[in-house]
């Protein structure tokens, strides 16, 4: 069973629907996953075209690794009965407090090593990776605001990023920062450009981003993008022309606005590696399924 690029926590509680998981009430097929959903209190979830299920996934092989996975035919929606486990503790030492940032036409890159400049002010000073993995947080109750702005991701060879928010993330955008990078999404049948993004659009393992809130959302809309694993067992995630790329574990998802003119495809499974969470004494984590609602089979994410 492959891992699932996106892992909703809560889609149902106390025996209610949540309107927070969803999807377009569009054509399109936005999520291109994998697709988990916390549904034990009732199979409700399926009733309407606009929530989470399998009539809206796009069925684009995805690459994984050395395996080509159809997420239709691999499982489709699979119903959990498990929430989410916590998000990992930080290192007791070794972390970069990077208070808030509220970033605007400008680009950031981490770490902060030799050969990576950046035009956001990111504060003096070389960063140190604990063991493979360079560590950050960011506090506040908006800890990462980018308007038209980028973080990029470019660590040394077999190294990773991770970063850890206390508050909310909120990305928007039309317009290239001066010096930025250039990426791309799908819109429609072709590609609209990406103006503001967290991570390397093209390999999304080199960043894991966990989330502490559980009242600010990570809100990205516009022509932007995360590329990374996404841990956020109590947060929201919306989405508004914008897409994750990677993957997203997540209390709830709204991708009701995910047709216009940005980007249209608002999952997008990309190879994550071995995130964090699932490294040392969770590597071999089990998650109870529901297949029937009579019936119960247990998987093990690999």
């Amino acid at each position: 069973m492959a891992t699932p690029g996106l892992w909703v926590s809560d889609n149902n509680k106390d025996g209610e629907r949540n309107d927070n998981s969803k999807q377009s009430n569009g054509d399109n097929l936005p999520i291109n996953t994998i697709t988990w959903i916390d549904c034990s209190q009732n199979d409700d979830w399926n009733d309407s075209s606009s929530y989470v299920n399998d009539s809206k996934l796009d069925s684009t092989p995805i690459e994984i690794g050395n395996r080509t996975i159809d997420p239709t035919s691999d499982g489709g929606v699979k119903q959990i009965k498990d929430d989410l486990f916590p998000i990992p503790s930080l290192p007791s030492s070794g972390v970069k407090n990077m208070g808030s940032r509220d970033w605007s036409n400008c680009y950031a890159v981490l770490p902060r090593i030799a050969g990576n400049s950046s035009t956001c002010s990111v504060g003096a000073g070389t960063d140190n990776p604990v063991g493979n993995i360079y560590y950050y947080r960011f506090t506040g109750d908006d800890s990462i605001k980018l308007s038209n702005a980028q973080i990029q991701i470019n660590p040394p060879n077999n190294k990773k990023v991770v970063i850890f928010i206390q508050g909310g993330i909120t990305m928007s955008g039309t317009d290239q920062p001066s010096g930025g990078m250039t990426t791309t999404c799908r819109s429609g049948n072709g590609e609209r450009s990406v103006v503001s993004f967290i991570g390397d659009p093209d390999d999304p393992s080199k960043l894991e981003i966990y989330s502490e809130s559980s009242s600010k959302p990570i809100d990205i809309s516009d022509t932007t993008m995360i590329s990374a694993f996404v841990h956020a067992p109590d947060t929201q995630l919306k989405i508004s022309q914008a897409e994750v790329r990677g993957a997203a574990w997540v209390k709830s998802i709204d991708a009701s606005s995910s047709e216009g003119s940005g980007c249209d495809r608002s999952i997008q499974q990309m190879d994550v590696g071995t995130p964090l969470i699932l490294g040392g004494e969770k590597e071999r984590q089990t998650y109870t399924t529901l297949g029937a609602i009579s019936s119960y089979q247990t998987v093990e994410a690999k």
